[in-house]
């Protein structure tokens, strides 16, 4: 959405009071910055001024606002890979940016003080709490948007994590998890009042929409973050087992970016070699997932609750695109899958029952049933203007 012609579900300009600090950390995959963008969608249309905190910000679309301001950090975050010699130095280099993130995200907004009613993190827990604690000298509302889930773990190194989980809830003003099915695992229900709303962003149905019918689509895929808890190599254990039951009525695709890109790449080898129809696809731009995930039967997103989902965009815009949602009942992905009415869930992550959820996927009888429920539930219940007006209530209410 490149124009303010396109927020046609704004409030009247008159109306807008709030100058908002949008903060992200600046993280290695590409995925974060579509999210600030889409943020940037709906915040724009709502406020006065909107300061923009973070690192990358080239690759954010929205530049063409004279409402918005981008106050660039210099850092971007880097992906400590899987099996690389280097990992312990990338891990030890990744701490120390991580940091520095947070004091040149607190200077950024003490510079720009002036122009700030409320500051938003956004995709920014836990690496926040030196920003936040600005945020409140500075005397401004602070608003943190959870899209994240899990609770407390065990442990010295958990001990501090929770630590400053608690810091942070304890310092800022008003707390919106993605879904409000996050607030028991993200141990919220002690701050009461101060937990508002849902933080879902929206998904853009003229793009994401069936375009090819689910009889001519011939793949089943994954597409995420390529990392272990995300079920990377248990989907492709999977890709083998169904291959070796001579099951060749389809074919598999595996597209995305992260730590593990080194051992996909040679296991997706290796499953060619021994006769499976996959190709890795790497990083896939978003002007190019609507065209893949219509070529999709079914999206396999076997993840875990190690992964600390919110409510995977991805699973929305595979609904929107008349692609089966086959994953795990983990965090808010429950709020839109439904069991044999909007998608399907795996009984684990494990490789076997990925292969048997992908072949009960593909053999299901009322698949069109569920492919336009699937369609129907993203249309009502996550569109733009939707998104707007709930934001809008939740930064208004900001005393």
């Amino acid at each position: 959405m490149a124009s303010e012609s396109r927020f046609s579900a704004a409030k009247d300009a008159a109306a807008r009071n709030k100058r908002v600090a949008l903060v992200y950390f600046p993280h290695a995959g590409k995925t974060v910055y579509k999210f600030v963008d889409q943020i940037l969608c709906i915040l724009i249309p709502i406020s006065d001024f909107i300061t923009v905190v973070g690192g990358g910000t080239e690759l954010l679309n929205e530049h063409d606002s004279a409402r918005v301001r981008f106050a660039d950090i210099g850092i971007t975050m880097h992906h400590n890979l899987a099996n690389s010699p280097s990992l312990r130095l990338s891990k030890a280099l990744w701490g120390v940016k991580a940091v520095l993130v947070q004091v040149l995200e607190a200077a950024a907004l003490i510079k720009n003080a002036r122009n700030i009613d409320v500051v938003l993190f956004y995709i920014s827990y836990p690496s926040n709490a030196l920003p936040l604690m600005a945020a409140k000298i500075l005397r401004k509302k602070t608003w943190m948007v959870m899209v994240t889930s899990g609770g407390d773990g065990r442990g010295p190194i958990s001990y501090l994590q929770n630590l400053n989980k608690r810091l942070i809830y304890s310092l800022t003003d008003i707390i919106t998890p993605e879904s409000k099915r996050l607030v028991p695992e993200l141990a919220l229900g002690k701050y009461g009042a101060k937990v508002v709303g849902e933080g879902y962003r929206y998904v853009d149905t003229e793009r994401y929409r069936i375009e090819k019918e689910f009889g001519q689509r011939t793949k089943v895929g994954f597409i995420s973050r390529l990392e272990e808890k995300k079920g990377t190599l248990n989907f492709l254990r999977a890709v083998e087992i169904i291959q070796r039951h001579a099951y060749s009525d389809v074919s598999f695709l595996i597209g995305g970016d992260g730590p593990m890109r080194p051992v996909v790449e040679a296991e997706v080898a290796k499953l060619r070699s021994g006769g499976a129809r996959i190709e890795y696809l790497g990083w896939i731009p978003e002007t190019k997932f609507p065209y893949y995930l219509n070529e999709l039967k079914v999206l396999v997103f076997p993840t875990t609750v190690e992964a600390k989902e919110g409510l995977p965009t991805i699973i929305l815009e595979a609904m929107a695109c008349g692609t089966l949602a086959l994953t795990t009942p983990v965090a808010a992905i429950p709020d839109v899958i439904h069991d044999g009415a909007t998608g399907f869930f795996l009984e684990s992550s494990s490789p076997e029952h990925i292969a048997k959820g992908i072949l009960r996927a593909l053999n299901y009888t009322g698949v069109n049933e569920v492919r336009e429920q699937a369609r129907a539930l993203v249309e009502n219940k996550f569109s733009y203007a939707g998104a707007v007006e709930r934001w809008e209530a939740i930064l208004y209410g900001i005393q």
